[in-house]
């Protein structure tokens, strides 16, 4: 404040403005207002005085002053962490999955506005659904009895009655055969071989083997192997691959049993 200016506090603002570096600040004039009700006029005068030079440095200090150098540093390496990191731009995989989103979002869309546009085709639709749906659960179900009920002749719990022989066996698979349960016949044909040549001492007196490794213990025997091997075959492919045998292989079973040495009639 120049020496002889005059300051009245009746003809003060409420607020000054100032522009400080492209911005507009706000200073109340209450303090310097209560300065000149307070006091004797020469101490108001020098406390005004102060007042204002302080104000002034204030506002000179924050536009000259200078910012520290390591602030910047301090920024970076901030603005380096992971945190603060840009997010990596979207995979293949992920933009994949997320025009296939899109694609059945759309399809969506057009099934249900042609729903909302036909009332009876929902319920056409639904209906041809839970009919597929009891179909695909009838078809699971049989498919599995079917499997139960054809297990393995050779799982535990359903092995060959040991006291029967080759004569019993043969007897077996004619009255299978004559029932017209072809697969049934083909296993009794297979047990009959097996017991005629653990009677003669060439297999071992048990029923613990399977099929292949019965073929293995006949391998320094070719013209027996090669009959059991026939029965081992037709058997594998009743039980084990589910194919539907015919009279025929059942014929080629009997005749192997003939070149086993067992008696058919």
């Amino acid at each position: 404040m120049e020496a002889g200016t005059t300051v009245d506090a009746a003809t003060l603002p409420a607020e000054w403005s100032v522009d400080v570096s492209d911005e507009t600040f706000t200073i109340s004039t209450a303090p310097l207002r209560a300065y000149f009700q307070s006091g004797p006029k020469k101490q108001q005068g020098a406390e005004v005085r102060a007042w204002l030079e302080l104000l002034a440095a204030s506002l000179d200090s924050g536009t000259t002053a200078e910012s520290d150098p390591s602030a910047a540093v301090k920024l970076k390496r901030i603005l380096a962490r992971p945190e603060f990191r840009p997010p990596n731009p979207p995979s293949e995989w992920e933009l994949f999955w997320k025009e296939f989103g899109r694609w059945v979002e759309a399809l969506l869309d057009k099934l249900f506005g042609f729903t909302g546009r036909h009332p009876g085709s929902i319920q056409l639709f639904l209906w041809a659904l839970l009919v597929g749906a009891s179909g695909v659960l009838v078809y699971l179900l049989m498919h599995t009895w079917r499997h139960e009920t054809r297990a393995s002749p050779l799982s535990p719990g359903r092995l060959p009655d040991p006291s029967l022989n080759s004569e019993a066996w043969i007897a077996a698979a004619q009255s299978a055969r004559r029932k017209g349960d072809i697969a049934g016949s083909i296993q009794c044909c297979y047990w009959a071989g097996v017991t005629h040549l653990q009677e003669a001492g060439t297999l071992p007196p048990h029923f613990a083997h399977t099929p292949r490794e019965h073929l293995r213990l006949l391998a320094g025997q070719q013209e027996l192997r090669a009959a059991l091997s026939i029965l081992c075959t037709r058997l594998e492919r009743c039980w084990y691959a589910r194919a539907t045998p015919d009279d025929q292989d059942l014929t080629t079973c009997f005749g192997a049993l003939k070149e086993l040495g067992c008696a058919v009639d």
